[in-house]
């Protein structure tokens, strides 16, 4: 990444970019968020709480249609998270398979999984169910058992979004990484209108002239 655009950020700015929150969601807040009131205080209590969470390695399950707030309210976790002074990383399902593959061979990858994907405070995997299984040996399932199964055992929380039920992720990952979920995480059901169409779609000019 240009070494000049990183010297322009915001000590804030780098944190957020160093936890893999890119810049769409730097300049909006929890406040932001104009979904479903029971949606909201499910996540603000979470938010209030979160040193409970981090000890006792509670986690969040967001689940419900596409543009509905759940990977901005995932991101604002971390971001709490944050200015408690924890770890964090953003990311996707593949990019913990990507990392951990990286790592097989190489020492240097090896310790930047454990360290930003393994051993995080809190860690967000956005839109799981999105990406494809990799290898007939169905790697992607295995790896995602084996974090979850690590990461609840060590109290270590992690912050998923799906378009996906409980039901599919079953199906799709087995009936171990469903119990493991059910032991630990919280599920929020986030629904309401798609922001991107509602909001987003209709203020883009305003927002290129602004």
């Amino acid at each position: 990444m240009d070494k000049e655009y990183i010297q322009s950020l915001t000590t804030w700015q780098k944190k957020m970019l160093n936890a893999g929150i890119l810049e769409e969601f730097w300049g909006i807040d929890f406040e932001d968020y104009n979904g479903k009131r029971e949606v909201k205080k499910l996540v603000k209590k979470y938010l209030k709480n979160i040193d409970n969470a981090r000890d006792k390695g509670i986690c969040l399950f967001l689940h419900g249609s596409n543009g509905t707030g759940k990977t901005f309210l995932g991101i604002e976790v971390l971001k709490e998270a944050i200015r408690n002074g924890y770890s964090t990383q953003f990311t996707s399902l593949s990019g913990v398979v990507q990392t951990l593959t990286d790592g097989w061979y190489d020492d240097k990858k090896r310790r930047q999984y454990e360290e930003r994907i393994r051993d995080v405070d809190f860690l967000m995997i956005d839109d799981v169910g999105k990406e494809k299984r990799v290898s007939k040996n169905n790697l992607v399932a295995m790896t995602f058992d084996n974090l979850i199964r690590y990461r609840t055992f060590r109290n270590k929380p992690l912050i998923l979004t799906t378009n996906s039920d409980i039901k599919s992720i079953k199906s799709e990952y087995g009936k171990s990484v469903v119990s493991l979920l059910l032991g630990k995480f919280i599920p929020v059901k986030v629904y309401g209108d798609d922001y991107r169409k509602t909001v987003l779609a209709n203020n883009v000019v305003d927002r290129l002239e602004n």
